[in-house]
């Protein structure tokens, strides 16, 4: 039987520089050296298990080591968000100068590993506005409100009530009233998670800033909600509705529409296939990446689900 640690370090060898690839492409705000990083605290976590043996050796290591450090890149990109709001939170810089990126580390002289060691032992001190869609999503889901889902996602995507509503074949009123709840409940979580009121309280909530709240610029915002969903996966379904849909698509290239539809799976095929962002001139893929990637290389979870 091969020694773990030997083929934990021949697997690293080999697929190091694509397992960095794969996190640049899957989460393009980080730089490659992030990337690499990512990847080493990913084997390094891994060493460390087998050293202290602790838990089985999994089946698949590369696509464990994959799951990994993906995990960890969502959880860099976290604590970046709260670095984001903390610094949204701050007095404005000198002439408010909006081009001033705020989702930057304050330090970025610390590492992903760093940054995720640090984590660890630090006790979250805002709500997030990944936390909030991520709970959204929950919600929906748990009640089967799927219709409100996706007209939610294409809303704050940026498209106009009058295209979501010819696009979904639904009335006007339906997709007015549909927002309106979806934004309600936002805000009602908001408030509930934070009582003593965050920047997103500001943000979501219905009550006015107080003279002490900076001033806040609407593209930094923005730059926060495309953080949250782009690359943090904030909107994407869970693990039981994405194989929902694999389980809906045999074929693997899921084309039909009407039959997502009557499996109550239209959200998530508009989701997985054709979401963009409404407002931004730029070429875009349309689709989730992330839920494409979950598609095509499944986690070690998701494989064990029956």
């Amino acid at each position: 039987m091969p020694d773990p640690r030997e083929l934990l370090e021949a697997v690293y060898r080999a697929e190091r520089e694509r397992l960095v690839h794969t996190l640049a492409k899957l989460f393009p705000s980080l730089g490659i050296d992030q990337c690499e990083d990512l990847v080493q605290y990913a084997f390094a976590q891994e060493l460390s298990r087998i050293q202290q043996a602790t838990g089985a050796s999994p089946k698949n290591l590369l696509a464990w080591l994959r799951t990994v450090a993906i995990n960890d890149a969502r959880d860099f990109l976290k604590r970046r968000e709260q670095m984001s709001l903390d610094a949204l939170a701050g007095p404005p810089a000198a002439g408010g100068d909006s081009d001033q990126p705020g989702w930057q580390p304050s330090d970025r002289a610390l590492t992903p590993s760093a940054v995720l060691q640090q984590g660890e032992r630090a006790e979250r001190r805002r709500v997030l506005v990944s936390d909030i869609l991520k709970a959204y999503v929950q919600h929906v889901e748990r009640y089967g409100m799927h219709v409100q889902r996706e007209i939610f996602e294409r809303s704050l995507r940026g498209q106009p009530p009058g295209d979501v509503a010819n696009e979904m074949g639904l009335s006007a009123q339906r997709v007015y009233e549909h927002r309106s709840k979806a934004f309600a409940w936002i805000q009602s979580e908001v408030r509930r998670r934070d009582e003593r009121g965050s920047i997103l309280a500001t943000v979501f909530g219905d009550r006015p800033a107080s003279a002490e709240t900076a001033r806040i610029h609407p593209r930094r915002l923005h730059d926060l909600i495309f953080q949250a969903v782009d690359q943090q996966g904030a909107l994407c379904p869970s693990d039981q509705r994405l194989q929902e849909y694999r389980s809906a698509s045999p074929s693997g290239s899921p084309t039909d529409t009407a039959r997502f539809q009557a499996a109550g799976l239209a959200d998530v095929d508009y989701h997985i296939t054709r979401s963009q962002w409404y407002l931004d001139d730029r070429q875009q893929t349309p689709g989730c990446r992330l839920c494409q990637d979950r598609l095509e290389n499944p986690s070690p979870e998701l494989t064990a689900q029956p």
